[in-house]
């Protein structure tokens, strides 16, 4: 297991074989990151193309969440026990199959469908690509700032996501934001393999059963359908919501406890600062993109704002990520420690979401771009941080399962986020005063994520 010491040894330069394999890995955060940020652009277009209503629009968006993160536990260990090159590839190739579905679907379950698709495949790309990175980047330092690019295509991703979005709804329509994937798909699966790193496969990694996988959806998926369907009253969505939630959960845990192969092994969760990161983790996506996704909906059908346009106004909160984690990874260690730094990016996603609450039909564009930049600030300096200190509290053998942990928990946040603030923004007297009471939910989560800096190292990994 790595130290935790502070380190002030400088990176190594990294090799061909490893620029390349680098430029694989984060082509494939990219497109996980672009595809959750792009297709908000679209909602409104979708909807009224395939005759959707807001809780629909909630289920294209969280469909492709939901599966990805509750299925990620399964894809680290996947990516442990069969080798994480592999099982890169294979999830970034079925994600380009899975879009072309999606660009294709003729109504909005069949989207649903393949959105879903679209999460299992980025379940298996995610942490196969972050062990992959620790087994091709031995050296922490180095890693360190692999990590910060890494951060930095994600941000990119999140930065062209709306852009692009906008721009090829407006002049194409809706689908084109699923095929923009493919050539992306193509780029990191030839770089991946032209880089010749294969990586190793743990010797000692377990397998895991079909029914830890099957359990933790199942339960992820209940309580999605409380939050979402909950706002229209006490029907049979929301009872089998409540049903399915108890049901799988219970089965969840007690697999957990007494099943002989659990997706979570002590060795792993029993480590504080992974705990401590997932639970970061978890708060900053709620944050980030719940509050985007109602946004959104408010700039386009509120205020009247073409997609382009309300695109546009999300912009600088990637553009503050990629700044951040660049300000950061360009620096032999972080310029706090990581306490202080989890500490200072919680302050200022919580700065700016307390601006969005202040948003009105009166408020400049300029004020929703500088707000949700410091959201995105935020991100940016703990965001690679939190995959280091991940990485350097396991042994390599479970580096898949923990950084799947941790991406699990950040998207299980968004899942949580679109469906929570969406329904409290559509319970609320107007889209406007949705916003309002979204972002102050908001607001409340990330201040209450502060309990979980006493779980992060005092010092830099090394």
């Amino acid at each position: 297991m790595a130290s935790l010491a502070p380190s002030r040894a400088p990176a190594a330069p990294l090799t061909r074989e490893q620029k390349l394999a680098l430029a694989g890995i984060c082509s494939g955060y990219f497109l996980v990151i672009l595809d959750a940020i792009a297709v908000n652009m679209a909602l409104p277009s979708i909807g009224r193309d395939l005759d959707a209503s807001l809780s629909t629009l909630q289920w294209i968006v969280d469909s492709y969440l939901l599966v990805f993160a509750a299925l990620m536990l399964a894809g680290g260990r996947y990516a442990d026990r069969f080798g994480p090159r592999r099982v890169f590839l294979v999830g970034l190739t079925a994600f380009g199959v899975a879009s072309v579905a999606c660009a294709l679907a003729p109504s909005s379950a069949a989207l649903v469908g393949a959105r879903s698709a679209q999460g299992a495949a980025a379940a298996l790309m995610l942490p196969g690509s972050l062990a992959y990175m620790r087994q091709v980047i031995p050296d922490p330092a180095t890693r360190s700032r692999a990590l910060a690019a890494w951060t930095i295509a994600g941000a990119l991703g999140g930065m062209s996501g709306p852009a692009l979005g906008g721009i090829l709804v407006g002049a194409v329509g809706w689908p084109m934001v699923f095929l923009l994937n493919v050539p992306a798909v193509a780029a990191g699966a030839w770089l991946t393999l032209r880089s010749g790193a294969v990586g190793t496969v743990a010797r000692n990694a377990r397998g895991t059963g079909i029914w830890g996988p099957l359990l933790a959806t199942a339960a992820v998926l209940g309580l999605t359908m409380v939050i979402i369907e909950s706002p229209g009253g006490l029907h049979k969505l929301t009872v089998g919501g409540v049903a399915l939630l108890l049901v799988a959960g219970g089965s969840f845990a007690w697999h957990e406890l007494r099943g002989r192969r659990p997706l979570l092994p002590p060795t792993v969760i029993a480590q504080p600062s992974v705990r401590a990161a997932a639970v970061i983790g978890l708060v900053f996506s709620f944050d980030a993109l719940g509050t985007v996704f109602v946004l959104s909906l408010y700039l386009q059908d509120v205020r009247g704002y073409e997609p382009l346009a309300a695109g546009l106004a999300f912009v600088p909160q990637p553009v503050a990520t990629a700044l951040g984690a660049w300000l950061i990874g360009r620096r032999r260690r972080p310029p706090l420690a990581p306490r202080a730094m989890f500490t200072a990016g919680l302050l200022a996603a919580a700065a700016g979401t307390l601006g969005i609450a202040a948003v009105a039909d009166s408020t400049p564009y300029w004020w929703i771009g500088v707000m949700v930049g410091l959201v995105g600030l935020g991100g940016g300096l703990t965001v690679g941080l939190m995959n280091d200190v991940v990485l350097a509290a396991v042994p390599g053998e479970e580096s898949g399962l923990a950084s799947a942990l941790l991406n699990a928990a950040r998207q299980l946040g968004v899942v949580l986020g679109i469906a929570l603030l969406g329904a409290l923004a559509a319970t609320a007297a107007s889209l406007e005063a949705g916003v309002r009471v979204a972002a102050l939910a908001a607001l409340a989560v990330t201040l209450g994520g502060l309990a979980a800096v006493r779980g992060i190292p005092r010092h830099a990994p090394q």
